[in-house]
This record gives C-alpha cells, structure tokens and sequence, in this order.
C-alpha cells in the first residue's frame, strides 16, 4: 500500500472452526499496524507484521482475526462415557466401571 486506503476480507471454514480476517487500511504520513486478535492466534502475530511491513510502505492498517467454533468443535473430541455418569449416583459402583 503506498498511499490512499483500501478494505479486504476473507474467511474459510475446517474442522468445525469459520476464521474471518478483515484488513482496513487508510492514508497515513507512517505505517502503523493494528491488530485485533483472539487470543489463541495471538502467536500469528509477528509473522501477519512482517508480511504486512514487506508490502505497505505507509498506512494505517487494522487486522481483525475472528474465531468461531461449532459446539462439536468446542468440545474438543471430549467423550462421555455414560456407565461411569450413571455410576456416579452410587458412588460404590464408580471403582467397579472404570
């Protein structure tokens, strides 16, 4: 980006996850880079700086990197094994399920 301002976004879904970026750039006398990111992809960070630094010259530019998960992929994989849930209301017969 060498001057003016321009606006891109894009967004992908996998494994249960939709990731959204969103880039805002506007006319600036430096390059100054904001970034507006969830915590678990915070570690992007310095690599998403780097090819911005290698590409604009000057600007204003805001990242927003935004996360949502489907419940199945919130859960993780985490499986529930019932027999030891149904044991759990006598809890003699919690040693004998496991």
């Amino acid at each position: 980006m060498i001057g003016m301002g321009g606006f891109g976004s894009g967004s992908s879904e996998a494994r249960g996850t939709h990731v959204s970026v969103r880039i805002h750039g506007v006319n600036h006398r430096t390059l100054d880079l904001v970034f507006r990111v969830p915590d678990e992809t915070r570690h992007l960070e310095s690599a998403l700086r780097e090819r911005l630094v290698a590409a604009a010259r000057r600007g204003r530019c805001e990242v927003a990197i935004a996360l949502q998960r489907s419940p199945a992929a919130s859960a993780g994989g985490i499986a529930v094994r019932s027999e030891l849930v149904s044991a759990l209301q006598s809890p003699s017969t919690v040693e004998q399920a496991a």
